[in-house]
């Protein structure tokens, strides 16, 4: 009988570690799933917010500059063909730029941050339209085409109104959009940072 008794301890003690193994093994198991899900939604979250960020901002500081070529060459030539060809590109600059705005806006929405800084953007980027599109009606003169000096004036004036009312707005673009730049390189440095961690787990 002492036996048995003896035996049926050892049963329960079995039945007991075997229980306690089982439940460690839920516990790990779901916390790899969760450590798994985690960084799936990180990866997930880098590729959709931060990448894409950085995305349209490169688009964006494109075609700002394009913008910006085109509508300083605008006036320096007497030739209707090749000013209208450049007008062409600013607009295909300008509409490009718009629609990065408008995509970028739906990425990082809720993010106050950055959609300070796009709003800052914004404001200086509609401030530029302005004075790029008031640089492109600064056409030459009747004579232009045939007189050095009257072409040479024109130029001149040309060049003052870029440098002066055209050029800060373009370099203030340039800047915030070079902020916006490196804030969403950090914070897809810190997602992959959290993902690797949480991967980490795993190996532990």
């Amino acid at each position: 009988v002492v036996g048995w008794m003896n035996n049926l301890k050892v049963a329960y003690k079995l039945l007991i570690l075997n229980i306690v193994a089982a439940i460690g093994m839920l516990i790990l198991g779901f916390a790899g799933y969760n450590a798994i899900q985690t960084a799936k939604e990180n990866i997930d979250e880098m590729y959709n917010k931060d990448l894409m960020s950085i995305y349209y901002i490169g688009r964006s500081r494109y075609s700002t500059r394009y913008a910006q070529v085109q509508a300083a060459l605008i006036p320096l030539t007497a030739d209707e063909n090749l000013a209208q060809s450049r007008k062409t590109k600013f607009d295909s600059a300008v509409k490009d730029m718009d629609e990065n705005i408008v995509q970028y806006s739906k990425i990082i929405e809720g993010d106050a941050e950055q959609q300070a800084i796009l709003n800052e953007i914004k404001n200086e980027w509609e401030k530029f339209k302005a004075v790029g599109n008031k640089l492109m009606n600064m056409r030459p003169p009747a004579g232009a085409a045939t007189d050095r000096l009257i072409m040479a004036d024109h130029r001149n004036a040309a060049m003052a109104y870029y440098e002066t009312d055209c050029m800060p707005y373009a370099m203030s673009l340039g800047d915030s959009l070079l902020k916006l730049q490196q804030t969403a390189s950090k914070n897809a440095e810190d997602m992959l940072k959290n993902s690797n961690e949480e991967i980490a787990v795993l190996d532990t």
